[in-house]
């Protein structure tokens, strides 16, 4: 049975390996080989630790049968700077474990906590071009908004489209 449960530091180790071949996966194609190739498993260590323990995010983690599966950051709205904006920053699923719920799970549990904290929009960013994605978040009834955004990563930029959704 799938467990959703808050990080624990005990945790934070496996999440960021989880985060660095779940990028792997999920970003060939759209990222520079080398540049995934490069990702160290502990990469996200020090910005979960920072992250968790000063309470700049919260972690949701997916386990079934100890094993972890998948995982969700999210925090106030970073993108929007609005107050009533949370923040989906991550969504990360196993390679190999998609399709099977997690995901779904993970994001139900994300817009419940979001809507215990009286937020009325969830917003999140994804790269150009991560189609499967994009569809993902349409199919649970997020838009795509007017704004795009721009990140860089391994000394490239690339373009993210903003998503949203009502809570």
């Amino acid at each position: 049975m799938l467990t959703i449960k808050f990080a624990k530091k005990d945790d934070i180790a496996e999440v960021s390996q989880l985060i660095a071949s779940s990028w792997r996966s999920a970003y060939r194609g759209i990222l520079d080989d080398s540049f995934l190739d490069a990702l160290p498993d502990d990469g996200w260590v020090q910005f979960l630790t920072t992250g968790m323990e000063g309470g700049a995010f919260v972690c949701l983690i997916a386990e079934e049968g100890g094993v972890l599966l998948g995982l969700a950051i999210l925090r106030s709205g970073e993108i929007s700077k609005m107050p009533e904006h949370g923040e989906l920053s991550s969504l990360y699923v196993r390679p190999g474990s998609m399709q099977q719920g997690v995901g779904g799970a993970l994001l139900g549990e994300v817009l419940g906590y979001m809507r215990s904290q009286d937020l009325v929009y969830c917003v999140l960013d994804v790269l150009v071009g991560n189609e499967n994605a994009i569809g993902f978040y349409r199919n649970r009834g997020f838009v795509l908004m007017d704004v795009a955004a721009n990140t860089t990563l391994g000394g490239k930029e690339y373009k993210c489209h903003i998503m949203r959704k009502t809570l």
